[in-house]
């Protein structure tokens, strides 16, 4: 899923929106930009640790990822380590996530 950064500019570009991996369909919403859904099969790859937009030490640890076959339409598509996925980096299931 793609949303705008903000509802008054709603150009699809790495500065103005971010995807999202999310296990469930949303509604069509304004701020929602595209959803689409992620073939099986498809490699996800951490590359990196995504800034935070709210800094509380609660909130899930949200990383980078690539995918392939790319889905992201040149967006930073971002995963967070929570609902059922929790856990730092090291502590990850290696059957659903693997280092390059």
């Amino acid at each position: 899923m793609a949303v705008y950064d903000s509802l008054n500019n709603k150009t699809l570009s790495r500065a103005t929106a971010k995807a999202f991996l999310n296990s469930e369909q949303y509604y069509k919403k304004s701020f929602v930009a595209f959803q689409c859904e992620v073939p099986v099969g498809t490699t996800v790859t951490i590359i990196g640790i995504a800034p935070k937009v709210w800094y509380f030490p609660w909130l899930a640890r949200s990383y980078l990822v690539r995918l392939d076959p790319d889905l992201s339409h040149g967006l930073d598509v971002i995963v967070e380590l929570n609902r059922g996925i929790e856990g730092s980096l090291d502590g990850l299931n290696p059957n659903v996530f693997a280092r390059p």
